[in-house]
């Protein structure tokens, strides 16, 4: 949810116009309060998640993903969040006494809050399996390299993939089955997923636990935002002093 609220400030971070918010451009953003998560929009996103946790089953603070899975399998819980390929498991398991579908998750609209860009943005905007040609390719290899990618992205290939391995394609013009139809992309890829563990894995781990102390009522929002930022503000630290990254070199941005 909260790349829905700032979503509107990524051009402020896209220092190089890359259409990324590059590692050093995080650090940027952090260090300069442009990513400041005790402040408006980004503190604005627990309340709204913590009302919604009313409607969770009761203990979900202790419910883990195989678990969830038995109780939806059985019955006990009408939905659960799941990937395409953490779908599988769910479709494929004769334990299953009843028709499914997936659909996409509701976002945060303008009547939620101002700074909402009305639509979603995809957490599984950047496929499994990444491929690339590298620069260093030597010549001769270049045409059946190039030849193999356009295999493999290809609208019957990734259907196929779709199909047994249940990953959402990479492309928007597969054949893809029914049942995946509801993993499709509707909205945007993040930009910046900030308490994703690709970005900082302490700041996901603290989070993940102070979260739960917040939502249980045990933890104040202050004080949770307040402890969560020194991490990140630590790990940025840290980051400066491994690059020499600073305001005056731009933080090796070029």
């Amino acid at each position: 949810m909260t790349e829905e609220l700032i979503a509107g400030q990524y051009e402020k971070m896209d220092v190089n116009k890359s259409g990324f918010i590059e590692m050093n451009e995080y650090t940027r953003a952090v260090d300069q309060g442009i990513v400041d998560i005790t402040q408006s929009p980004y503190k604005d996103v627990f309340p709204i998640i913590k009302n919604w946790s009313q409607y969770w089953p009761k203990g979900y603070n202790g419910i883990d993903f195989n678990t969830s899975s038995d109780m939806f399998l059985r019955g006990e819980v009408a939905m659960i969040m799941r990937t395409s390929g953490q779908s599988k498991v769910i479709y494929e398991s004769s334990a299953r006494k009843f028709e499914i579908a997936a659909f996409p998750l509701p976002y945060l609209t303008k009547e939620n809050h101002p700074d909402a860009v009305g639509k979603l943005m995809e957490i599984g905007g950047v496929p499994a399996g990444n491929m690339a040609i590298p620069k260093t390719i030597k010549p001769e290899k270049l045409d059946a390299a190039v030849d193999f990618m356009a295999f493999i992205t290809s609208s019957k290939v990734q259907g196929m993939h779709a199909e047994k391995l249940y990953r959402t394609p990479a492309i928007s013009n597969a054949d893809l089955p029914e049942k995946l139809k509801g993993f499709a992309f509707v909205g945007d890829p993040m930009k910046l997923n900030i308490y994703g563990g690709e970005v900082d894995k302490n700041v996901t781990e603290n989070n993940q636990k102070m979260g739960q102390l917040y939502l249980e009522g045990s933890l104040q929002a202050d004080k949770y935002l307040s402890d969560l930022k020194k991490v990140m503000l630590d790990f940025v630290k840290q980051k400066k002093d491994e690059n020499k990254w600073n305001a005056e070199n731009n933080y090796g941005i070029k």
